[in-house]
């Protein structure tokens, strides 16, 4: 992902920072969804309009549907150890974030699993 960025002009910083965004995503999608079996696909994609980048990160979606979303703000020493603080990560490195449904996959057992794309459009970072 750094390296098509850099290839794509942007900026030293704001590649940084989607390398956060990407990999708080990925882990995510790995630990809070059905995804641990394997189901993660990321992509970048370049709006024609402004050349932002949009990163999505597409997993197999939660048990039970519900999109993720930032928590409640941490405020015991329990809650603010290096776990739980994703999103909030997300969210300061973006210019705006969201999560939709997407329809599915086939997975490599043969199984459809619709689930959730959480996407990102990284604050500052364009393609030249």
């Amino acid at each position: 992902m750094s390296e098509t960025a850099a290839g794509w002009g942007a900026a030293p910083d704001p590649i940084e920072a989607a390398a956060i965004i990407v990999s708080e995503l990925v882990t995510n999608a790995h630990k809070h969804t059905d995804s641990g079996r394997g189901l993660i696909a990321l992509r970048m994609l370049v709006r024609r309009a402004d050349r932002a980048v949009r990163i999505e990160v597409r997993d197999a979606g939660l048990p039970g549907g519900a999109p993720p979303a930032l928590g409640a703000a941490a405020t015991d020493a329990a809650a603010l150890d290096e776990h739980g603080r994703g999103l909030f990560l997300v969210d300061a490195l973006s210019d705006s974030w969201g999560a939709e449904p997407h329809a599915g996959w086939m997975s490599p057992q043969g199984v459809l699993s619709a689930g959730t794309t959480v996407w990102s459009h990284p604050t500052g970072l364009y393609a030249a």
